[in-house]
């Protein structure tokens, strides 16, 4: 342990002092160090709110997601019922953020606008 950890230690408190040793996101957080981001790509399938539980279950703190088919411009509008299952599946912790991966189809070097 460096002087500068053992001096945010001594800062935060008897808590911390007492286990210096912990490791993970909760103890990273505590030592005043913040939390590991560590994500992946979720599969959509099924749902998008499953994506987050599909993420929770390999440890992930973020995860992204394609939110339609990556391959096509069309598709349909989202429902209120996955738009609100998405919210509670937001509210269930663990995923600190999730981000909207773009569409393959998008070619910003391409000569033509779309």
């Amino acid at each position: 342990m460096t002087a500068r950890e053992k001096r945010n230690l001594e800062r935060r408190g008897p808590a911390s002092r007492a286990n210096p040793m912990l490791v993970g996101p909760v103890a990273r957080e505590r030592r005043g160090y913040g939390v590991d981001l560590l994500g992946a790509h979720m599969s959509i399938a099924g749902g998008l709110s499953l994506a987050l539980d599909r993420g929770r279950a390999l440890g992930c703190s973020v995860v992204q997601i394609f939110l339609k088919n990556q391959r096509q411009w069309a598709s349909r509008p989202l429902s209120q019922d996955e738009v609100s299952a998405w919210r509670r599946a937001r509210r269930g912790g663990g995923i600190r953020s999730a981000f909207a991966h773009a569409s393959y189809l998008v070619n910003l070097a391409g000569p033509v606008d779309a």
